[in-house]
């Protein structure tokens, strides 16, 4: 098996975290294809328009954005990490290509791992993670996606002794902390990867459900138990108020599994309802109609002629703040911070800011937004 070929049965590094949680995962997920969000989709466009293989023409105007945000601060990381007073050669550049790691002295595949972008230059190297959502902000220095990748640009770069990992997520945080990795810390992640896989290949890997390993894992439909999960939540009984607040905070957790595991049933309950299967008792209900104005320009004139004044049509009219971003850079060309300055400069004293109501979420230790 070489590099370029797929993963197949082995564990990559995009699922060594949820391997580490719940070995028994791996082998439960082989063959079992994922259901796919709206924005992890809309995320895997946003990584083929930075890795060159998707025209930037063909996504939305706020996928494109993403993307152009990602590439400006992939950018300053790489110019931190590579000044160009210290360039004493040109560095390499990847893009989504995967690596392998074989087991000692045989041309067995063990793991593999496709890194966004990685910069290479003498001794060091460097490792970018895209991450396009809203999510929670990624904490970098525990991430064993990016540990894993280290040591895999480390056994396909020898002479390497210095890795820098980095996540850019523009839409959370600016300011991407960079973590270093020094040889001795790769041979400590090497033994920690080796001891996860052995542990997820094990004929009695156990199960073991959890928010964090069951959100992504393609098998939490059909995994007994993950259904134990749900199942548990829904047969809490007794007065809420009376649960400490630690058996609270434990049935929070429990909920934050179980409704990742009931999304999961009811997409494989609409795909097979889309492609034909019956599931009894359920079909599929058409979505509402929803009217859409889309020539406001032919609206204003209609108003205008009927008698209707600019001020009386305003007062009907929402400006978002990503549309009319857009609709500046259309008009001016600017991009990145410079687009971004021209329209905190138009929309100065036309703006208030709004608090929505609070809302409850995990708490976030590590937030270097």
């Amino acid at each position: 098996m070489t590099n370029s070929d797929v993963r197949g049965i082995h564990p990559s590094a995009s699922s060594m975290e949820r391997l580490m949680l719940c070995p028994g995962s791996h082998k439960a997920s082989i063959g079992i294809e994922e259901v796919r969000s709206k924005e992890a989709t809309s995320g895997t466009r946003i990584h083929a328009v930075i890795a060159g293989e998707v025209n930037r023409l063909d996504v939305s105007k706020d996928e494109e954005a993403i993307a152009t945000q990602c590439e400006l601060m992939a950018a300053e990381i790489i110019e931190t990490v590579f000044p160009i007073s210290d360039k004493q050669e040109l560095p390499s550049v990847s893009k989504e290509k995967r690596l392998w790691a074989y087991k000692d002295g045989t041309e067995t595949p063990l793991y593999s791992g496709k890194a966004d972008l990685v910069v290479a230059a003498g001794s060091t190297a460097l490792i970018i993670d895209f991450k396009t959502g809203r999510g929670i902000t990624e904490d970098v220095t525990k991430n064993i996606q990016l540990r894993t990748l280290a040591v895999l640009v480390k056994e396909a770069r020898s002479k390497t002794s210095s890795i820098k990992v980095a996540i850019v997520q523009p839409m959370v945080s600016s300011y991407p902390l960079i973590v270093a990795y020094s040889e001795e810390d790769l041979i400590a992640a090497k033994k920690q990867i080796e001891e996860i896989i052995e542990k997820s290949e094990a004929d009695n890997a156990p199960r073991i459900p959890g928010e964090t390993q069951c959100k992504y894992c393609p098998a939490r439909s059909r995994c007994p138990e993950a259904s134990k999960v749900v199942a548990s939540v829904a047969g809490i009984k007794g007065a809420l108020e009376e649960l400490s607040a630690e058996h609270l905070a434990q049935n929070l957790n429990m909920c934050e599994a179980a409704e990742s595991i009931i999304d999961s049933i009811r997409s494989e309950a609409k795909r097979r309802i889309e492609t034909g299967q019956e599931v009894r008792g359920w079909i599929m209900k058409p979505g509402a109609i929803k009217q859409v104005i889309n020539s406001p320009e032919v609206l204003y004139y209609r108003f205008y002629e009927m008698g209707g004044t600019n001020e009386q049509f305003m007062t009907a009219v929402t400006v978002t703040k990503g549309k009319f971003q857009d609709a500046v850079k259309e008009a001016t060309g600017c991009k990145g911070a410079e687009l971004k300055d021209k329209v905190e400069s138009l929309l100065a004293g036309c703006t208030e800011n709004k608090q929505n109501n609070p809302s409850l979420t995990k708490e976030n230790k590590n937030d270097n937004s």
